[in-house]
This record gives C-alpha cells, sequence and structure tokens, in this order.
C-alpha cells in the first residue's frame, strides 16, 4: 500500500472514531433527557419528585430542550461525517483522486465540525439551566424572575455559539480563524487562496 493510500486509511479510521463519539455523545444526551424526565419531572408514588418542574419550569423546559436539541445535533454530525466516510471510500474504490482530495480538503473543514460545536451549545443551555433548578430550589426568591434568567442563559449561550460557528464557516481552511478577524492582510490572502 502507498504512503498516500495509507494516509487516507488513517483520516478514514479518525472519521469512524468521530462517528462513534458523535453517537455516544447522542446516546448520552437521549439518555440524560430521559433520566432528568424520570427523576425529577414525572411524579413518583411517595414522594412529590415533580416539585422541581412545579417550581421551575422555565428552566426544566428550555433544559430539557436543550438535551434534545443536543442529541440531533449529535446524530447529524455523525451522519454527515458517515457521508463524508462513505464518499472518500467510494471514491478510492474507484480511483478518483481528485474527488477524494476535494472531499478530505472538505471533511477537514472547520465547518463540517459545526454540529459538534452546535450539540455542546445546547448540552452547556441544559447544565446551566438545571444549575438554576437547583439554585432556584435554595433561592426561592430568584423565581419571579425565571423566565428573564432561562431566556438570559439560552441568549447567552447562542451568542458565544453563534460567534463560534459564524467564524468558522466563515475561514473553513484557516489554522486560527479567530486571528484573521483582527489581520486585514492574512485575511486577504486567505481569500486569494480559498475565495469568500
Amino acid at each position: 500500500m502507498s504512503v498516500e493510500k495509507e494516509n487516507e486509511k488513517i483520516y478514514l479510521d479518525y472519521l469512524d472514531k468521530e462517528m462513534t463519539i458523535a453517537g455516544i455523545l447522542s446516546t448520552f444526551c437521549i439518555a440524560s433527557l430521559l433520566v432528568t424526565i424520570n427523576s425529577f419531572i414525572l411524579p413518583g408514588k411517595d414522594s412529590q419528585t415533580n416539585i422541581f418542574w412545579k417550581e421551575s419550569p422555565w428552566y426544566c423546559g428550555l433544559g430539557l430542550t436543550g438535551f434534545l436539541c443536543a442529541a440531533l445535533s449529535f446524530y447529524r454530525q455523525r451522519s454527515l461525517l458517515a457521508y463524508y466516510y462513505g464518499q472518500i471510500s467510494l471514491n478510492m474504490f474507484r480511483k478518483k483522486n481528485e474527488e477524494v482530495e476535494n472531499l478530505l480538503d472538505e471533511s477537514d473543514g472547520w465547518a463540517t465540525w459545526n454540529f459538534y460545536k452546535t450539540g455542546f451549545g445546547f448540552l452547556s443551555i441544559s447544565f446551566t439551566e438545571f444549575a438554576f433548578v437547583l439554585i432556584n430550589s435554595r433561592i426561592h426568591s430568584i423565581g419571579n424572575f425565571q423566565p428573564y434568567i432561562a431566556l438570559t442563559i439560552v441568549f447567552i449561550f447562542f451568542i458565544s455559539f453563534g460567534l463560534f460557528i459564524f467564524v468558522y464557516s466563515k475561514f473553513p481552511y484557516a489554522e486560527h480563524p479567530f486571528e484573521l478577524l483582527k489581520d486585514k492582510k492574512a485575511r486577504n490572502k486567505y481569500y486569494e487562496k480559498y475565495g469568500r
């Protein structure tokens, strides 16, 4: 096997591992969603375990939604990587080297991994919302501001992760995309090489 073919095989193994990780993360999010619903929201036989839902419906609702959206994002990332894995393998088999090179570049670009970033953003929202469920159970005075706090958490994470996704989508092949925002000369060189 040539060095080039060996390198492509190594990259396919890497994509396979990343697909496995994305599948595990997706499963973790669904399991977290179900455990949270079962443990804290559905009423128990001998106790009022749904007290969290009664006291913190905004935090619970947005936290559960975050788990679901994270699971979908990680699953979407897994299916995108499976697409690249299949296309690279197929084009290697057909000996379409130029197409393999294009697919390797595209699959390694920052924009390809945006669903990972989105998934972690939704997970961050969920964990933060459920942290506020616990805070709210101890400090009841913040309960009056619950909708504002819950929505502010979502807003902050959307802005933060949205910035990452915007920059990585705008400069998918740059080594350090955020540096291009500050350096106009480097940004122009990037545009000359890859286009806008």
